[in-house]
């Protein structure tokens, strides 16, 4: 098993390492209460509590912990970043680790956990955390709306939007959809949510295909529910949070990273402050 939080107590170098990411990395720097060795290209500043390194050997033997981006692939090859000054393959970046490392990041794939496991260090999935999950909807629903009121030549007042799916994303942008006077509709495959969605004011809908049109329809349900000809007779807008579709179609927007793209700053300090308290955590700090 992978050691996790039951590190409480453990040494670890007074630096914290930051490897690739976006924009967040950037902002999540500033409200770390640690140093931070990030390993990046000159579009990111030393300056006081930051220093940056442009090997990426150096930033193991700075730190022991290790954040990783969110998320950490897109492609599953390579570590995400806007930082690099050239790409870092996922193998790479696993050779550097050792068991003492502790890796916070997410979401990693199974073949990565399993090279984690098969090297014995500690990892933290952050997006697995329901603080982040809870915290990272609001700018995410707020990067969605943004898209839908830039795609449409209507208000969302008085618009008819579907969501598929009712979790974290889901519940938060229907609730804010719904307070800027959409008429909004959801559909879900799990229960418990089913019977959320009317409690919150929503209209439920109980199967798919849908027999009407909507000025949108936003996927968060990482499995294609919808095809893609039913989508296109429903509606001209479809944007999808996940990476569960793949169209060619004006009406289709792939929208990942969202909260990296549209609202940094914040997103950057709600990871920031959720890696405060797990570093006090894995470190014994509060005792």
């Amino acid at each position: 098993m992978l050691r996790t939080l039951n590190l409480r107590g453990v040494y670890v170098k007074k630096a914290i390492g930051i490897i690739g990411g976006d924009l967040r990395q950037r902002y999540l720097a500033d409200v770390l209460l640690k140093p931070v060795v990030f390993f990046a290209n000159e579009s990111i500043n030393e300056r006081e509590t930051v220093i940056k390194v442009c090997n990426l050997s150096d930033i193991f033997l700075e730190s022991d912990i290790i954040i990783a981006p969110i998320p950490f692939s897109r492609d599953k090859k390579h570590v995400y970043s806007k930082y690099f000054v050239e790409v870092v393959s996922i193998e790479s970046f696993i050779s550097k680790i050792t068991k003492d490392n502790i890796i916070i990041g997410g979401p990693f794939t199974d073949e990565v956990l399993a090279d984690f496991k098969n090297i014995g260090c500690s990892v933290i999935d952050i997006t697995d955390i329901e603080t982040f999950k809870l915290k990272n909807a609001i700018p995410t629903a707020e990067g969605v709306i943004a898209e839908i009121i830039h795609k449409l030549d209507c208000t969302i007042h008085g618009s008819k939007g579907l969501i598929l799916g009712y979790g974290y994303c889901g519940k938060r942008m229907a609730k804010n959809l719904k307070d800027l006077g959409a008429s909004v509709e959801v559909y879900t495959l799990n229960s418990i949510e089913e019977r959320a969605v009317p409690n919150n004011g929503l209209n439920l809908l109980c199967e798919l295909p849908p027999n009407k049109k909507y000025n949108y329809i936003i996927n968060t349900i990482p499995k294609v529910v919808l095809e893609a000809e039913r989508i296109l007779a429903c509606t001209t807008l479809f944007i999808d949070i996940t990476e569960a579709y793949q169209m060619d179609h004006d009406c289709f927007v792939k929208m990942r990273g969202i909260p990296g793209r549209f609202s940094p700053r914040t997103a950057g300090t709600i990871i920031g402050e959720i890696l405060n308290e797990l570093i006090k955590s894995v470190t014994g700090e509060n005792d």
